[in-house]
């Protein structure tokens, strides 16, 4: 488990900081208008950028969500194994924060898929 876990976290994070630089490119209507009636609109379709930023959207609260899940089962077998040092770890204050953090995450993840039922 530990040879795994740093790669697939790390993957993982530089995938999400990845998706959220490309979030805002996506949003750029004006740029994305002028694009849109030149000759790169040939190739690359600036009609479906908001499609793009919703699909960009989801992969990112689906790779945090897997990233969350796969964390907890490394750290869970852990603290099993008897590290104590794991397990007062799932109690600090980092740790709090990042239940925060994807609960927000989770709650903008809910009301974006909820506001096109």
């Amino acid at each position: 488990w530990k040879r795994y876990a740093p790669p697939l976290e790390f993957g993982s994070m530089h995938a999400i900081l990845f998706q959220m630089s490309l979030l805002p490119l996506t949003m750029s209507r004006l740029s994305i208008a002028a694009a849109s009636s030149s000759f790169a609109n040939r190739f690359i379709p600036f009609n479906r950028a908001v499609r793009f930023h919703i699909h960009l959207g989801y992969t990112m609260i689906s790779i945090v969500f897997l990233a969350t899940i796969f964390f907890f089962i490394f750290f869970g077998i852990i603290c099993a194994s008897g590290d104590q040092g794991f397990c007062k770890k799932f109690t600090s204050e980092i740790m709090i924060t990042g239940y925060v953090i994807l609960a927000l995450l989770l709650t903008v993840g809910a009301t974006s898929f909820l506001r096109d039922v």
